[in-house]
């Protein structure tokens, strides 16, 4: 899974169609890619930390704070 975070230098033309590109490549070997704009990242946070969350959790990962919680209620 990759996710990168485009700067306003990422709207460049010769930047863009090189993001373009190395997504293409990641895609074609099954990578996930996930884009956030600093500006998004800025004004809603939240909902792009949700959709990374949601991509790990897809793909096995488990939080910490999961297991934690898990341990608390089992007691």
């Amino acid at each position: 899974m990759v996710v990168e975070i485009d700067g306003i230098h990422h709207a460049e033309a010769p930047v863009l169609i090189a993001d373009a590109l190395r997504q293409n490549d990641l895609t074609n070997s099954r990578s996930t890619v996930l884009r956030i704009p600093v500006l998004g990242l800025r004004t809603d946070p939240g909902r792009f930390m949700t959709q990374i969350r949601a991509a790990l959790l897809a793909r096995g990962w488990r939080s910490p704070l999961m297991s934690e919680e898990v341990e608390h209620t089992s007691h």
